[in-house]
């Protein structure tokens, strides 16, 4: 019979940065999709650096200011 205690003790750390982050917000990558709900079910814990919110803020500022003068332009 397996030691749940041992088991629980034995979750996986990712330790993810700034383009998970990202992949997550864009839905871009369905394997970041796979981790997030590994992490749900308590079989992986997900850390992040504080730096790395910060960073997916500015960049996916940038990035949705850019599809957004795209579709602008495409509708011009």
């Amino acid at each position: 019979m397996p030691n749940t205690k041992r088991e629980k003790s034995m979750s996986v750390l990712l330790i993810a940065e700034t383009n998970w982050l990202e992949n997550i917000v864009l839905a871009q990558d369905s394997t970041s999709a796979y981790l997030m709900r590994l992490a749900r079910t308590e079989k992986m814990v997900i850390a992040v650096p504080e730096y790395s919110f910060y960073e997916a803020d500015g960049s996916l500022n940038r990035k949705l200011i850019k599809r957004a003068e795209r579709i602008d332009e495409a509708l011009s």
